[in-house]
């Protein structure tokens, strides 16, 4: 079974703080709603069937991935509190890729 990921542009913004009601940016909520569209094409079993065919690759109800933007300054509670309004849908940004590969090497 395979994932899908959407690769955006870093220098998109991630986040909107307004004191009250910090969230997603227009293009964060973009690219989940682009990535919901391709996650219901696996609803169809025909285009199960037709990717399966043509590329080998089996998938169903896949999790879905975007990498966006850069981190800056956000609180990680804030940011918490903003992910838990898509938890269909995990995002991260170039700064967190950078981060992960960095542990990973030393």
């Amino acid at each position: 079974m395979c994932d899908i990921l959407d690769i955006k542009l870093p220098n998109e913004k991630v986040w909107i703080l307004q004191k009250n009601r910090p969230r997603f940016s227009s293009a964060v909520l973009e690219a989940c709603a682009q990535l919901r569209e391709y996650s219901s094409y696996f609803d169809e079993e025909d285009n199960r069937y037709k990717v399966l065919d043509k590329y080998g690759l089996s998938a169903y109800k896949p999790k879905m991935f975007t990498i966006i933007g850069r981190t800056g300054e956000i609180n990680p509670i804030i940011r918490k509190k903003i992910e838990i309004g898509s938890p269909d849908i995990t995002v991260q940004t170039y700064d967190d890729i950078i981060k992960k590969i960095k542990r990973k090497i030393s």
